[in-house]
């Protein structure tokens, strides 16, 4: 679908002069967020954008840090070796230093254009009986997604110098211990760089862009429903053949606003990307101690909160409800803070009223 959405962003040709100046598509006035085709045209512009700027830094970093580790590791002591991985490294971090300016300014002029439009077209779609024009706390969700999306990159490049450093080390550990010379040592590193979790490419973007976009629609509806006095919202996903199993597990579920809000309060209040994930963490799917699958989520201390057992997965098949065994209940879901998209990464799902 968001290769889709990519192909549909060809033939729209409506920009603003602003975002143009920074290279990003604009929020065209004609794009509904709540509309599924819509909401990842407007995820992919965002993600495009953040890889056109991001890129060439990037790139160059990259190239950096591997020359840096191109060496020849057997002649050097163990403290060389260190001193090496800790200079490739910080050649790398020139990407961090090069992308962040780039992205806060993005998502400063995206998120309040996000906010805005979601707020008319949710007023429009849902026959809301209050103002289009933003309240003091649609004013704080814009400044929330931008300032905790900015916050989860940073935090991101942070844990990503972490692990390169980590992965370096280990992979020219390897390679000494199996006798590798230095062009198959740099080769193994090379291989390295490409990991996904390493990499800062188009996929990337695409699913930071997809958090920030979904963030700033799903706070802005929740509060629209919370202004216009709506007791009660429903979960509504996406069925098709990429739907998560946590996203059809929940499709069509009914959750309060009252206590979305108090989710969305804590989160705005948060002081770090670290408690944010913990008020409103994604689900995973991954195994249990006996091999079967099930949905959880990662406490602070590392442990698994489980959601659900996986009877039958509906992964890959549109339509497919999947048969689940949930072991939360609706509060406890509530408190854990999964009841409101985005829940996963590329999580396109979003909130409706009952009727």
């Amino acid at each position: 679908m968001l290769l889709d959405a990519a192909t549909c962003c060809g033939g729209l040709d409506a920009c603003d002069d602003i975002l143009k100046a920074v290279g990003l598509g604009a929020l065209a006035k004609a794009l509904d967020p709540l509309d599924p085709v819509d909401f990842l045209v407007l995820v992919e512009r965002l993600a495009q954008g953040l890889y056109r700027k991001t890129g060439p830094t990037e790139q160059a970093a990259l190239k950096a840090a591997l020359q840096t580790l191109d060496v020849d590791w057997v002649s050097l002591s163990a403290a060389a070796q260190e001193r090496t991985i800790q200079a490739s490294t910080i050649a790398l971090d020139a990407a961090k230093r090069g992308a962040l300016p780039h992205v806060k300014q993005a998502f400063a002029l995206q998120g309040p254009a996000a906010v805005a439009s979601t707020k008319k077209f949710v007023v429009q779609r849902f026959k809301l009986d209050i103002e289009a024009t933003l309240s003091r706390t649609d004013e704080k969700i814009a400044q929330y997604v931008v300032k905790s999306q900015s916050a989860f990159v940073t935090d991101a490049y942070g844990a990503r110098s972490v692990a390169w450093s980590e992965r370096s080390r280990a992979t020219v550990a390897r390679g000494m211990n199996e006798g590798l010379g230095r062009a198959d040592i740099a080769q193994s590193l090379s291989r390295m760089a490409g990991a996904a979790e390493l990499a800062r490419g188009e996929p990337y973007w695409r699913i930071v862009s997809a958090a920030f976009m979904n963030r700033a629609r799903i706070g802005t509806q929740v509060s629209a429903l919370s202004q216009a006095k709506v007791d009660r919202y429903k979960f509504i996903a996406v069925m098709d053949e990429r739907t998560s199993e946590i996203c059809r597990l929940l499709d069509g579920t009914i959750w309060s606003v009252p206590r979305a809000m108090e989710t969305l309060n804590h989160s705005m209040k948060a002081e770090s990307p670290e408690d944010i994930r913990i008020n409103q963490p994604w689900v995973r799917t991954g195994k249990n101690e006996d091999g079967k699958s099930i949905l959880y989520y990662l406490n602070r201390d590392g442990s698994r909160r489980v959601v659900a057992d996986v009877l039958k997965p509906g992964l890959g098949r549109r339509d497919a409800r999947g048969e689940y065994k949930i072991r939360m209940n609706p509060r406890e879901m509530e408190s854990g803070g999964i009841q409101l998209p985005p829940i996963h990464e590329l999580c396109r799902s979003t909130v409706s009223t009952l009727v």
